[in-house]
This record gives C-alpha cells, structure tokens and sequence, in this order.
C-alpha cells in the first residue's frame, strides 16, 4: 500500500494554471458580492474613460472646425480688402481716361484746340504723368471744355506786320509790338507768341473775360494757336515791376493802383476764374494809370481748380523764384488753388507798393492778405474795401 504522502507523475511535468488558482483563492478570501461590486466599478472607469475620450475627439474636431473657419474668414476679408483697392484703382483709371477722352475730344474740336504735344496718343501714357502734371492737364481741360463756346477770331497773318520792337518775355512766351491792318486800319497791337505749348486756353479765358471790365486787355483774335494779336498798352516800360524800380508815384497813384488791382481781382473771381500766376510782371500799367492784368495761360476754374504736389527737394526753389504762390500750396501735397491763393499773390503786390510807396497802412492790409492760416486771410473784396478808405482818409 504507498502512504497519500507520495506523489507519482507519470507523464511530463506539469504546472498548475496559474490565473486559475488565483481566481479560486480569491473565491476563497472574498464573499461573492465584494467580487461583483469590483466588477461594477471596473466598468464604470471604463465608461467614464471612453466618454472622456469622446469628448475630447469632439472637443478637437470643434477647434478644427474653429481654425477652418478663422483661416477661412481671414481669406475672405483679403479678398474684400483686394477688391476695394482694385475697385479704386479702376475708378481712377477710369477717371484719367475720360480726362484723356476729354482732351482729345478739346484737340480735335476746332483750329483752337488745346495741345497735347507732350502727350502720347495712346490711353496708357497718361497714367505715366506725375501727379503734378496731371492734375494741371485736368484743369486745363475743365477750362476748355466750359468755355467751349468763346473761340476767338481767326486773323489772316498778312494783316499783321511785326516790328522789331520786343514788350517781354517769360517762361512760355514773348511779346512783339506789329502793325495791323485789319477793319482798313493801321493800329499797333502787342502780339504774344507761345514759346512752349500753344496759347488756346488763354484765348478763350481774355475772350470769356472781355469787355466787362477794362482790367483786362482786348483780344483782337489768334492769328494761330500760338499766336494771340491783343491791345498793346503803351509806354515805355508798363510792367508794375518797372513802376516800382523806376516810376515815381505819389501816395495818392500808388493806392489807387492798389485799388484797381484788387478789383481786377474780385472781377476775375466774380466770372468763376482763378488766374493763379499774379505777380509784378504780369500786371501792367498804361501811361494814364489803367491796370491791367495779363498772362492767363495758368488759369483755373474756380469749382476746378488744379491741385499742387510739389517735391519736397524742389520746395526751397519755389520759394525762391515763385514767391507769389501761396504756401500751403507748395508745402502740403495735394492742395488746390482756389480764390485765397490768388488773395495771397495780392498781398505780396501790396507789400511791394507800401514798401516803395511809403505807405504805412498798405503794409496792414498786405499782412491780412499774406496771413499764413488760411481761414483768418481776408478776401478780395476786403482788401479792396480798406485800400479806398486809406485813398479817402489821405
């Protein structure tokens, strides 16, 4: 008989299942319901875990989702952007082409046309003009266009006879003294012809001017677009540049020069135009003490006026030899001319007059006109006003 004590493996040797005896130990240690509540508790971490799983993926697709449309929006409003600058820039275009359509149509209109002898007749060479330029064009052709209607007599160049006698010159032209001999008679005329450009919108402005006032001169007619036949006012040396350095007034001839030059002023301004390029050569005086103003080639439309885009490396130079032009105009880009600008010009006549005229209270009024604030400069008709008190209180 063998004792229970021994043990005989006739087979291969063999461990016991491992898992299984734990399982079975722990059956042994813990009741039935503690194995039950274990196995609720596992379930739950893991539902837990899972919908916290989930609701980060869905947390991470909302973010996503946020970027898209960040990135999206972002992309939109570039667009946006994109397209208003290039709805300006067609605007623009399309505003340049129709000053361009405009000048042709002026050129092409009649024998009185507007040069455009420094442009290029395609489309696309206006857009090559700097600001400057441009802006002078536009005004120019607003004044053509407006004044459409005022086209000055045609006068047969064998009824001009020139003499050799030379009135003045400037930048863009020069004036003779001729015979003629037109309506059978033999009268002397002052003949101004253009050096650059042609003198068409001068003809048209002394013709739109004319007659209403005897500040300006009489245009007889063109004999071509650079050739201007008008009244020649007599003597020596008429300019107010001459009287100044060589002329002796008396107090009394001085003011009421002044006067009269004002209300030229207020005439020119009155007829909805600007003449922007008033100085002491361009303002003439007859042997009997008549003003008269000339040189029309720069003027505006006062509800058009040409705006200044000077370089900034070319301001001292304005100043210098174009002391006339009031200074806003050459010190902030983009200002326009208007009826002040020209009250300036006044004031620095007016001071030139006080200075060799002795006249203590024109040198008041030439302040008031030359005030650097543009609101606190006074008008025309202002200066006007108080010349003739001073002509009235002497």
């Amino acid at each position: 008989m063998i004792s229970s004590h021994f043990l005989v493996f006739t087979g291969p040797e063999q461990r016991p299942n491992e898992p299984a005896m734990e399982a079975a130990q722990l059956e042994e240690c813990e009741p039935a319901g503690a194995l039950e509540e274990h196995g609720k508790l596992s379930c739950v971490r893991r539902d837990r875990a899972a919908s916290n799983k989930r609701r980060r993926d869905r947390q991470k697709v909302k973010m996503q989702q946020v970027n898209v449309l960040k990135k999206e929006n972002v992309c939109i409003q570039t667009k946006l952007e994109t397209a208003v600058i290039q709805l300006d820039s067609m605007h623009s275009q399309v505003a340049k082409l129709d000053t361009l359509t405009a000048l042709h149509k002026e050129r092409n209109a009649n024998a009185f046309r507007y040069p455009l002898h420094t442009m290029k007749s395609d489309a696309l060479s206006i857009h090559k003009l700097p600001k400057h330029e441009l802006s002078r064009r536009t005004a120019a052709a607003a004044v053509l266009k407006t004044l459409k209607a005022e086209t000055p007599q045609t006068i047969d160049a064998s009824f001009i006879v020139m003499q050799n006698i030379a009135k003045g010159s400037g930048a863009f032209g020069e004036v003779s003294v001729a015979n003629c001999l037109l309506f059978g008679t033999n009268m002397q005329v002052a003949v101004k012809k253009a050096t650059k450009g042609d003198l068409c919108l001068e003809a048209k402005v002394l013709k739109y001017l004319q007659g209403a006032s005897t500040c300006i001169p009489y245009l007889f007619g063109m004999v071509n677009k650079h050739t201007l036949v008008m009244e020649l006012i007599a003597g020596e040396g008429t300019s107010l540049r001459h009287h100044l350095q060589c002329v002796n007034l008396s107090y009394n001839e001085w003011c009421n020069i002044s006067a009269d030059i004002a209300a030229a002023l207020i005439f020119i301004h009155s007829r909805g135009i600007l003449h922007n390029d008033l100085h002491e050569n361009n303002v003439l005086i007859s042997s009997t003490c008549v003003v008269k103003i000339i040189d029309f080639g720069s003027a505006t439309l006062k509800e058009e006026p040409r705006q200044y885009y000077v370089d900034p490396d070319r301001i001292d130079i304005y100043r210098k030899y174009h002391s006339h032009i009031a200074p806003e105009l050459v010190e902030h880009q983009g200002s326009r001319q208007s009826e002040k600008t020209d009250v300036y010009a006044l004031g620095k006549l007016l001071k030139a007059i006080s200075c060799v005229g002795h006249i203590p209270g024109l040198i008041s009024i030439s302040r008031a006109c030359r005030a650097q604030d543009v609101a606190l400069r006074i008008t025309a008709t202002s200066a006007e006003k108080h010349i003739r008190k001073l002509i009235a209180s002497w």
